[in-house]
């Protein structure tokens, strides 16, 4: 998630980026550092997809099916294996790198 101005003093307990009720109040803290980029949010999710918002929409999207996209878990209801998932979140090029038990699986921008 880009870094907004003064949200840490919210005092909130928990919180969701993705929550359409926080949309326009994130927009709100955007800073000269976000850039022209329209991705403000973004997660690697246990099926391996990567979805995104721009805050605009309620909606999330999500990235075309990617080179490299595994699921981390193998079966999403009873998976007991322990799998370390990675993300390097890269503010400046505009990148979020997957790792998976250490290996990369993708860079996407």
């Amino acid at each position: 998630m880009r870094p907004i101005k003064h949200w840490d003093r919210k005092g909130l307990r928990s919180f969701s980026p993705y929550d359409g009720m926080w949309q326009s109040e994130l927009l709100l803290g955007r800073t000269d550092r976000w850039g022209s980029g329209d991705i403000h949010c973004c997660m690697y999710c246990h099926n391996g997809d990567c979805d995104w918002t721009d805050w605009k929409d309620v909606v999330l999207q999500c990235l075309e099916v990617w080179e490299g996209a595994e699921s981390y878990c193998a079966n999403y209801s009873g998976y007991h294996g322990r799998v370390k998932v990675g993300l390097l979140l890269d503010l400046d090029e505009g990148t979020l790198t997957v790792y998976k038990n250490g290996r990369r699986l993708r860079v996407m921008r």
